[in-house]
Parts: structure tokens; C-alpha cells; sequence
């Protein structure tokens, strides 16, 4: 496999490309419009070749083109690559309007190629092993799903000139994605979706920093918040069924289970028990794994399975059509914060 990475930035820089070394593969070539950025990316990455013009780089003999640019530029940079007949990963959101996700899928069936979008918070080893214990009926059936997307004011708010101040939803366009696709891992057909947003900052160029979302769905109830003022990042879910519940903390990559408890002393006492060994153990697991060089990101786990997509001929891991429906609830909480 020979990889493309499209934009340099830190998300490039931190994730993919160690992501995408950890999988084996080659990074052919990087592309950034910054000279020095596509420079530092081939360094990092041993890249053969850096651009900093798309066209020439994807006259290269290519597999993958990962883009990992701005969400304005994805349709046009998308549809461009799988033209010049490439698959394509991208980062979320896939695009900012169910017009622009809808031409990305057109191209790619066009061409008969794969377009993979990269929701990478659903391959959290913590977070599988969630959904698989709600598909074979641990916690009952399924009542509520609860997101909190948690980030320090020091990582957005405070870039000025950086570039999800220019999105329609402003900073909740880069991170609201997070907290919506780990929803609708879990819930089937929603039917309307309820955005509130505050500013809490005194940043002039911040429009709102704090978010909350009801997304009603046929078999349950989910709910998001999505904090851009907080002083401890966080990826953290809830999930409620009728026999029992489970907390999963992404970072730490640690699941709890919860049983169904009275409220008499002795019950509370080993609820409390429970969950304090489940900590020690998911923590010493964490850590062990982290210095032996076994804890990987997400996107590992992702790109892995893309490659395999590839390689199978099956469908990529988040197809273009999951990334839609993530898509259309953007568009309409971003509809909301605007009218109000």
C-alpha cells in the first residue's frame, strides 16, 4: 500500500502518520500549500516526495490519498482524487453539507472507488468492546446514550486565526463530529434532533463554546455535550439499558460495567467496590501496554481495516454513507445555532 497524505497539520503530524506507519505501510508521498509543513510531514513520515500543489501528487502512483485538511476543502480534494482514481480516507466531518457528502459518494461509486471516513472514536478498544456487550444484550435493552466531548479553552478558543472559527457551526464543526458518530454507533433512526448553544468565553471571535444535543431515535434517547471551556479533556459515554449500564472513557480506554443495585448499604458498598477494581484493573492493563509500546491510537485500528477493505474488496470501514448521516445531524444543529 502506498499512501498520500493531503494537509500537515498536527492532526497529520500526531496521528496519521504514526498511525499509518504502525500499519507497515508506505507513505509515498505528503502535500501541504505550506513549504515547510510538507517538509516536516516527509521527514517524520520518510515520505519519498513532498508537494505542495494536489494536482502533482496524485499523478503518483498511489492507493490511499488520506486528506487531512480543513472541512471546506474535502468535497473538492475528494472528488479529485477519486477522478484521478485513488480510494480515499478523509477526516470528519467528510464535508459541511449533505450536498457536498452526497458528490463525494457519487465520485467514488463512479469510479469504483472506496471512500472511508475517519471516525476513529468508534474504534476505541474501549468503545468496541461497549458495543459489542450492548449487541449481545448485556445491559438489556437499550434505554440512553449519553456523549461528552470535553476540551481545554487553551486548544481552540484561544487560536485566533484558526480555522474552525470560519466554519458555519464554528468550533462545534471540528468537534461536535466526535460526539455524533459515537451516538449513532448506537442509536437507529433519528427523528429529530434539539441544539442549544451558549458562549461562555470572552473571546471575540468565538460564536458559542458550550453545546448541548436531544437526538430523539426509534429505539432510544441520546444526548451531547460538547465543551470547548473545560479545564480536563475528555471522550467519555454513558450507556443505559433496562438490566444494567456501562461507562467508557476513551482516553483512558477503560469500560465499566454497572449492575443493577438497591439502594441498602451493602449493595452500595460493593457497587462502590466494583467499580474501584475495575478502574485498578483497566488502569494497570493501560499502563502496561503503554510502556511496552502496545497502546495505539484509534486511527490504527481504523487504517488497518481500510487497508484490509481495500486488499478484500469489501466495504471500507465508515463508508461514505455513515459519514453522511453524520453529515445531516451537523447541518441541522449548525441550522439551529444560527436561527437562534
Amino acid at each position: 500500500m502506498k499512501i498520500g497524505i493531503v494537509g500537515c497539520g498536527w492532526v497529520s503530524l500526531e496521528r496519521h502518520i504514526p498511525s499509518w506507519l504502525q500499519c507497515g505501510v508506505q507513505i509515498e508521498s505528503v502535500c501541504d500549500l505550506d513549504e515547510g509543513f510538507a517538509r516536516e510531514a516527509m521527514r517524520l513520515s520518510k515520505a519519498r516526495n513532498f508537494h505542495t500543489n494536489l494536482q502533482s501528487m496524485l499523478k503518483e502512483d498511489l492507493d490511499i490519498v488520506d486528506i487531512c485538511t480543513p472541512p471546506t476543502t474535502h468535497r473538492d480534494i475528494a472528488v479529485e482524487a477519486l477522478e484521478a482514481g485513488h480510494h480515499v480516507l478523509v477526516e470528519k466531518p467528510m464535508a459541511l453539507t449533505l450536498q457536498h457528502a452526497d458528490e463525494m459518494i457519487v465520485a467514488a461509486k463512479r469510479n469504483n472507488n472506496r471512500l472511508c471516513v475517519c471516525h476513529t472514536s468508534i474504534f476505541n478498544p474501549a468503545v468496541r468492546r461497549a458495543k459489542r456487550l450492548v449487541e449481545d444484550g448485556f445491559i438489556g435493552k437499550l434505554r440512553g446514550v449519553d456523549i461528552k466531548i470535553l476540551q481545554r479553552t487553551n486548544e481552540l478558543l484561544t487560536q485566533r486565526d484558526h480555522w474552525c472559527h470560519k466554519l458555519p457551526g464554528g468550533v462545534f464543526s471540528e468537534c461536535a463530529p466526535h460526539a455524533i458518530y459515537l451516538a449513532l454507533a448506537f442509536l437507529a433512526g433519528v427523528n429529530s434532533v434539539h441544539a442549544v448553544a451558549k458562549k461562555l468565553s470572552d473571546f471575540p471571535w468565538v460564536g458559542a463554546d458550550e453545546l448541548k444535543v436531544l437526538l430523539d431515535a426509534q429505539n432510544a434517547v441520546g444526548t451531547l455535550t460538547v465543551s470547548c471551556v473545560s479545564q480536563k479533556p475528555a471522550i467519555a459515554m454513558d450507556i443505559f439499558g433496562t438490566q444494567r449500564s456501562i461507562h467508557v472513557d476513551s482516553f483512558t480506554q477503560t469500560l465499566l460495567k454497572h449492575e443493577s443495585r438497591s439502594f441498602s448499604p451493602v449493595s452500595l458498598a460493593l457497587d462502590n467496590l466494583s467499580t474501584s477494581l475495575q478502574v485498578l484493573s483497566s488502569t494497570l492493563l493501560t499502563s502496561m501496554a503503554f510502556s511496552l509500546g502496545r497502546l495505539k491510537w484509534s486511527h490504527y485500528y481504523l487504517f488497518r481495516e481500510f487497508i484490509e477493505s481495500i486488499e478484500k474488496r469489501t466495504d471500507p470501514p465508515v463508508t461514505g454513507e455513515k459519514g453522511r448521516e453524520t453529515v445531516e445531524i451537523l447541518e441541522t444543529i449548525t441550522k439551529q445555532i444560527e436561527a437562534n
